[in-house]
């Protein structure tokens, strides 16, 4: 097994040798050659680590997730170790797919309606993000009483962290 000695962005090392500011700049323009050799890296780190083609679809959700919560801390170096994450799950999706069986009354239902309610907010439709906010609520309350039949039987192996 190859190790990959890291930088302290969690980066690959070998991609140090380009600055933050660099990053940053000449993303401006198009995908920079070293951010996208660190998407493929992290594609290939993750085909290893997790070979399934199941609950990708969660996976990328909890990986937004961590994204937003680098966002708001401003911590670049998780900024960076995260976009690259969700870009490396997105090309696995596009790729391989999602092979688990999502119900449309679940976790499904509360993906769409809080991206409802993202895209309202940006919108300043303030009444149409309010009834996304009450259909994720309704949703939620779905999945609290019920569960969600979708991730019934998640394996030992595609639960780990």
């Amino acid at each position: 097994m190859t190790h990959i000695t890291r930088n302290q962005y969690g980066l690959p090392a070998d991609l140090a040798v380009m600055s933050l500011h660099n990053l940053a700049t000449d993303a401006a323009r198009s995908p920079n050659a070293i951010t996208l050799g660190a998407v493929i890296s992290e594609v290939r780190r993750a085909r290893a680590k997790f070979p399934g083609k199941r609950f990708r679809l969660a996976a990328l959700v909890e990986e937004v997730g961590e994204l937003a919560h680098a966002l708001v801390s401003n911590d670049r170096g998780a900024i960076i170790r995260e976009a690259i994450q969700v870009a490396g799950l997105g090309i696995r999706i596009a790729e391989e797919g999602d092979e688990a069986h999502y119900r449309p009354d679940g976790f499904v239902e509360m993906v769409y309606d809080l991206g409802n309610v993202a895209r309202y907010l940006m919108q300043r439709r303030w009444i149409d993000a309010g009834s996304a906010f009450r259909m994720l609520r309704a949703a939620t309350d779905r999945i609290m009483i019920n569960g969600d039949a979708t991730f019934n039987d998640v394996t030992d192996e595609e639960a780990q962290p």
